[in-house]
């Protein structure tokens, strides 16, 4: 995070990706989950909005519960991202990610709070 904060974008990305192997070799879900987010974030600071979508939607969907408080920045990028590219884009990068469609909790929740981001700066 430090190296994405100082513009080191290409290091941070290989720090997520250690961080990630090591996380998913132990099965580590929360860490997956933020890991998963700040690639996301990664993905957006360089302007990759549907890369981005994609590194959520894999947040997102390591939990049962949505949103979970172990997805940290997941819910809030999606209903962000919804806004950016609309709810098209998003329902078939989910089911491109999942094989699935968008289930209705999450549909309800990202086009309910993407209104509420329209205000918020996107990182």
């Amino acid at each position: 995070m430090t190296a994405q904060a100082r513009g080191r974008l290409d290091e941070a990305e290989g720090w997520y990706r250690q961080s990630l192997a090591i996380s998913e070799e132990f099965g580590d879900r929360p860490r997956m989950a933020i890991t998963y987010a700040q690639l996301g974030l990664l993905a957006e600071a360089r302007n990759q909005a549907p890369l981005a979508l994609e590194w959520n939607i894999r947040c997102v969907t390591l939990f049962d519960q949505f949103p979970s408080p172990q997805t940290g920045t997941g819910p809030a990028a999606l209903a962000r991202l919804t806004r950016q590219l609309g709810l098209s884009a998003v329902e078939q990068a989910w089911q491109q990610v999942t094989g699935q469609p968008v289930p209705q909790p999450v549909r309800d929740y990202i086009t309910s709070n993407s209104d509420q981001t329209q205000h918020e700066d996107t990182p």
